[in-house]
């Protein structure tokens, strides 16, 4: 069987650290999206300078887009960190 870790297939409850680069000013209203969908803990966010880094699990990635998105909030960069 193909291994399908860290591909769109991947449904797995195993996390990673993901970076979302945008705008600074932006990010209060993404933290604001994030928390509708009960994905941010302490634990599991690294505010950084131009964006933040969040644990969650690969098939969260496109939720966590779509909601920032919806605030119409520019996104310049998804990294997987591991």
């Amino acid at each position: 069987m193909e291994d399908v870790r860290n591909t769109p297939y991947d449904y797995s409850d195993e996390q990673v650290w993901v970076y979302f680069e945008l705008p600074n000013i932006s990010k209060p209203l993404a933290f604001d999206a994030m928390e509708e969908l009960n994905l941010i803990t302490m634990e599991t966010l690294r505010d950084k300078d131009n964006g933040f880094e969040i644990l969650i699990c690969n098939q969260q990635i496109p939720e966590i887009v779509r909601a920032i998105s919806n605030k119409n909030i520019a996104i310049y960069q998804v990294i997987r960190l591991n």
